[in-house]
């Protein structure tokens, strides 16, 4: 175990944030921000009425359309590359990008309405020919326009400047790609503790629940860390950003519930559904309050992993280990996400939450062997039992257990030849002439006799085995007679009953 962990926060240290050399961007402090009068031709100049300087994150072209300046300094050594330029630009809007006032293309078609706007991509880059750049301050200025957004986010431009040989997307999956090294643990734990929820019931209900829970947990991790990487492997229009980030949210949300009520179920904690409840509506309201759908995502989980550490700390008295283990697992997680939230989210969160399930995937694997190992110990500790059982029963049933004269015995039935009511007692007649008097009546003793005793009459049992023939009387009654000679009644009442029973085992002299 101690190798699998330094073996992740291996991984977890090496997948900083690379830097983007390919990446000018735009001098953050002369951004020049004017609304869109004239849609037709660039401002030559950025100091009219309106007119404003803003750095990128602080623009917004939510339901608005804009012009957008700025400058980047391109060294001489840069345009002597034989490598391809290009305008790149990430922002929530659809664009016309010019550089130093010449068009070099448009990204969807930005205007002054929804319908006249087609909305373009989250992440494009725009060849720009060689001939249109100077060694030195260079002029991107751009016409954004916003319409299909429907929501107004902290900020709408992402990256604004000039690039060298970059494809967006490939740009971000170098950044994602790490990442997806963990979509084999969430995938694998999803799949394994569904096969266990589904194929072995026999576990107990928290166990069974608490795997369920856990592997939720490990689908909605799978499910948002494809919502993730989406970006880096699709160019989706702009539009489409807010439903992703409000499925990454939602996504943190249904992970940490799944943890919480993993937690629950496996600390047996009574009354989970109001408690997991109650957690859940502390996610939603601090997802409500707070701005910025990074920050949401990053506080819902922290949420439900501070929630999760004071479920399985308050059960250190009871389970001290377990509630040790599964503290610190989860405490580490929300440390780690309040010391250093911005690399979290950009780099360590899919590796913290990697570590995190895979130290809750031993301890929920650790718990299930535990319980099948004991649970084969009982059942073959019920079989041995149940073997004794069944040998006990089967002597006793070739036995009698009799008191007669104050004392118990126990009598074998291949002694006894027939048994005679005698009052408050019975008369039990061996093969061997003896007679033994047992104190109890003949109906109960018969309900305690096998198959193999028949009653005859009111007053008399017969062990079958010691029949040697049947006489029958006009009158409708018979006798028995036996092997050690002795001749007992048949009632006529019983007579149909005794040829019946005979017919299945003839008799030599019938």
């Amino acid at each position: 175990m101690n190798r699998l962990y330094l073996s992740a926060l291996f991984l977890l240290l090496i997948c900083l944030p690379a830097s983007a050399q390919e990446y000018l961007f735009v001098d953050q402090d002369s951004v020049m921000v004017c609304p869109a009068k004239n849609i037709d031709v660039p401002l030559q100049v950025f100091d009219g009425l309106g007119c404003r300087t803003a750095r990128p994150i602080q623009i917004d072209s939510h339901k608005t359309i804009i012009w957008v300046k700025g400058t980047v300094e391109l060294p001489a050594e840069i345009l002597e590359s034989p490598k391809a330029a290009f305008a790149f630009l990430s922002v929530e809007g659809s664009s016309r990008i010019y550089v130093n006032g010449y068009l070099i293309g448009t990204n969807g078609v930005p205007a002054r309405t929804k319908a006249e706007e087609d909305a373009g991509q989250l992440d494009a880059a725009i060849f720009i020919p060689r001939q249109f750049l100077n060694e030195g301050e260079n002029t991107l200025t751009v016409l954004l326009s916003g319409h299909h957004s429907r929501i107004a986010l902290s900020h709408t431009i992402h990256r604004f400047g000039i690039g060298f040989d970059i494809n967006p997307q490939h740009r971000l999956m170098q950044s994602y790609w790490p990442s997806m090294l963990t979509f084999g643990v969430f995938i694998i734990g999803g799949f394994y503790f569904a096969a266990v929820s589904l194929f072995r019931r026999r576990t107990f209900e928290n166990g069974l629940m608490s795997s369920v829970a856990l592997s939720a947990a490990s689908f909605f991790a799978a499910g948002q860390l494809i919502v993730e990487v989406l970006r880096g492997v699709w160019a989706y229009p702009y539009s489409f950003h807010e439903l992703r980030l409000g499925l990454i949210v939602s996504l943190s949300i249904s992970v940490g519930a799944s943890l919480v009520y993993h937690t629950l179920c496996r600390f047996g904690v009574q009354r989970r559904g109001i408690l997991l409840g109650l957690t859940v509506l502390v996610m939603l309201a601090v997802v409500l309050l707070i701005p910025g759908f990074d920050n949401k995502a990053s506080c819902a989980i922290l949420v439900a992993t501070l929630s999760a550490a004071t479920i399985a700390l308050v059960h250190f008295k009871t389970q001290s280990n377990d509630a040790v283990l599964y503290g610190g697992a989860f405490l580490s997680f929300s440390l780690l996400n309040v010391l250093a939230p911005q690399q979290f989210l950009d780099s360590y969160y899919y590796f913290a939450l990697a570590l995190l399930l895979l130290t809750l995937f031993l301890l929920q694997a650790r718990l299930i062997w535990s319980f099948e190992r004991n649970f084969v110990e009982s059942d073959l500790q019920r079989r041995q039992l149940e073997t004794v059982l069944d040998e006990l029963s089967s002597e006793n049933e070739r036995f009698l257990i009799i008191d007669s004269n104050g004392r118990r015995e126990r009598l074998s039935l291949e002694d006894i030849a027939f048994i005679s009511g005698a009052g408050d007692y019975v008369a039990i007649n061996l093969v061997s002439g003896k007679e033994i008097l047992h104190s109890t009546s003949l109906s109960t003793l018969e309900g305690e006799l096998p198959l193999s005793f028949l009653r005859v009459h009111r007053s008399h049992i017969v062990n079958t085995v010691q029949i040697r023939s049947l006489d029958r009387h006009t009158s409708g009654t018979g006798e028995l007679s036996l092997n050690s000679g002795v001749v007992v009644p048949v009632s006529r009442r019983i007579m149909p009953r005794v040829r019946q029973r005979l017919d299945v085992n003839p008799l030599q002299h019938i």
